[in-house]
């Protein structure tokens, strides 16, 4: 178990009176809301990994070894004032949390921020604690696709899409195969059907075979996201394919502790209210992010917003008790940026949707990698190896989410205006 900042039971100069509100789950929706509340309320965020995993960026990693360590940050950095605490929570009780260990923590308000396990393509249920560990899992997969001559991708939403195109750009010549069950990629409410086929055709016009309409039913173990080996799968229509490597990108599950006092949905969210208070619980519980069934789409991007305004219920309830008001978080739009290697890729904005050129110059370079080592504390990813590096103030947060609204709520006019026709 690892601990970084102040114990639970004693906080910075000037908080010692604030409520204590325990956060767990590290994840982009976590990092954010933790960050936000650090100078306001005594945070504690809890997180069995000892690494923040920027799984944007993780395919590039994957299938580009030298760019792996990037996408593991410490989370030392990540809080001035309160305590990140590396632990497995076993079980969430009315006042207080339950560790693997058997330590427990009392909260004046507690989170779930846990996300979900499955859909990246080697990020299994098993996820790794250690980021050594998750360095040679990405190792892992960079060496066995290497090796490969055909790759199966089973999964048309995001993930598979972006895996197919890193594959792509750097190893032209394997034969790569998708398979959606759905009539086309990104099959879901909101997704606009123009969206849809840009990124079809990028990726057919870069060899992917694409099929559509065929569930996989045998063949690999579909309950278990992420890389499987050489493998020949039977569609429900009786169709087979093989690859040599076959990475399943769908069903991811959310992730909970063991013991809870949530109610959840028949797909296993938890149920919160506008408020992302939690539904049918103690005042005290609140849900965000890929765990919450909050009506948003599952990214990073709606989740930071979601913490934005979670974090102002947050303070008025410390503040003011279980009776406060509290402010109904507003859904935005479906919102997309779906690269598709370096130098390809679509988006979906509130105003349409919009080509290449713009996904390359906003995502595709860099993934937003350098962005959240900014985020996480840190000078740049050069830091990595420099754990005593001199970390960024406190006030310096939240590049990613501004620099991202900004994106996402560009109006046509001034988005042609900086980045040109929306085709190109």
């Amino acid at each position: 178990m690892g601990l970084c900042g102040s114990s639970p039971a004693a906080t910075k100069k000037g908080l010692e009176s604030k409520k204590v509100v325990m956060i767990i789950g590290g994840g982009y929706a976590g990092i954010k809301l933790a960050k936000t509340l650090d100078t306001k309320v005594n945070v504690v965020l809890i997180e069995k990994k000892d690494h923040f995993f920027h799984s944007i960026g993780s395919l590039r990693g994957a299938v580009q070894p030298d760019l792996a360590p990037k996408q593991i940050i410490p989370y030392s950095k990540l809080l001035t004032h309160g305590t990140f605490l590396q632990a497995t929570v076993v079980e969430v009780q009315e006042q207080q949390v339950v560790l693997a260990d058997g330590r427990k923590f009392p909260f004046d308000a507690c989170v779930c921020a846990t996300g979900w396990t499955g859909g990246t393509a080697f990020w299994s249920t098993n996820s790794p604690a250690s980021g050594n560990e998750r360095l040679a899992q990405l190792k892992e997969v960079h060496d066995r696709v290497k090796a490969a001559t055909s790759v199966l991708i089973i999964g048309g939403g995001a993930v598979g899409i972006e895996l197919a195109g890193e594959l792509k750009d750097v190893m032209s010549d394997v034969k790569i195969t998708l398979i959606s069950s759905g009539e086309k990629l990104m099959s879901a409410p909101g997704v606009k059907a123009k969206f849809q086929e840009k990124l079809a055709a990028q990726l057919s016009k870069r060899g992917v075979e694409l099929v559509f309409g065929e569930r996989v039913e045998s063949g690999v173990d579909l309950s278990n996201a992420g890389m499987h080996p050489a493998s020949t799968v039977t569609t429900a229509s009786g169709k087979t394919f093989s690859g040599d490597v076959v990475f399943v990108c769908t069903g991811p599950k959310t992730a909970l502790p063991e013991k809870h006092p949530f109610a959840l949905s028949d797909q296993g969210q938890i149920l919160v209210e506008k408020t992302l208070r939690c539904t049918g619980t103690a005042p005290q519980f609140f849900a965000l992010g890929d765990c919450a069934q909050t009506g948003d789409v599952k990214n990073a991007y709606h989740g930071a917003l979601q913490a934005t305004a979670l974090a102002k219920n947050i303070v008025t309830f410390c503040e003011k008790g279980p009776t406060a008001t509290l402010a109904p978080y507003a859904n935005t739009p479906p919102a997309f940026i779906v690269p598709i290697g370096r130098k390809d890729g679509a988006g979906q904005l509130p105003f349409g949707v919009v080509g290449s050129m713009f996904t390359s110059a906003v995502k595709g370079k860099d993934l937003f990698t350098e962005q959240f080592w900014k985020d996480m504390g840190f000078k740049s990813s050069k830091d990595s190896q420099a754990h005593t590096a001199s970390a960024l103030s406190s006030d310096d947060t939240g590049r990613v989410e501004k620099r991202m609204s900004a994106i996402m709520n560009l109006d046509e006019e001034t988005f042609k205006k900086e980045y040109g026709s929306l085709e190109a």
